[in-house]
């Protein structure tokens, strides 16, 4: 007598990825490799950019995340801890700039969102909201929502500052480096 034949139990799943589990395993092991090197290819450029890691602060409860950037003559410059996000070689972060004494407008202190990039050493701002009081205190006089052109920092300068605090040191550049053309501006140099 030829022993039983056993059939493999019928899965009661169904729609129109149930009978493909191996296919739906693969495709989410892919997806999660493609993600493990998008990131070290990512990484690894910006190392060799020179661009450091962006550390995450940490702050004790009710500690305020506003700490001080940098002063001048005529204004003292705090930068939102909390705030810092990265886009690629980007960095982003609000600032507030405390006058010692009002501009001619009336205003003692603005807000805005500062923008760094750490591959080119540039910076811009935008965003910008302006306070006749200190600290982001009494009326707001104005208001502009546009981000403004990208600048070298000058040297010794607050947003100078922001650039090394936030990306960090770079090694000097090379003579070539210094000629070569950034991305943003392809007639450069401009004679």
């Amino acid at each position: 007598m030829p022993p039983p034949s056993r059939t493999a139990p019928r899965s009661t799943r169904s729609g129109p990825l149930s009978s493909r589990p191996k296919v739906i395993a693969a495709a989410l092991a892919l997806s999660v490799a493609a993600g493990f090197v998008s990131y070290t290819v990512v990484d690894a450029t910006m190392q060799e950019a020179g661009v450091q890691p962006l550390a995450t602060p940490t702050l004790a409860p009710g500690e305020s995340p506003w700490a001080r950037l940098g002063e001048t003559l005529a204004m003292t410059t705090l930068w939102d801890r909390s705030s810092v996000t990265r886009e690629g070689f980007v960095i982003r972060v609000w600032e507030i700039q405390d006058m010692k004494a009002p501009d001619p407008e009336g205003v003692m202190s603005r807000r805005y969102r500062a923008e760094y990039d750490c591959k080119h050493r540039m910076h811009r701002i935008g965003r910008m909201e302006s306070f006749a009081g200190p600290m982001l205190t009494g009326q707001r006089l104005f208001e502009v929502d546009e981000m403004g052109y990208w600048r070298q920092a000058p040297k010794g300068s607050v947003f100078a500052q922001a650039l090394s605090l936030h990306c960090g040191m770079l090694p000097p550049e090379t003579e070539s480096a210094k000629n070569k053309a950034p991305w943003w501006a392809p007639f450069w140099p401009f004679k």
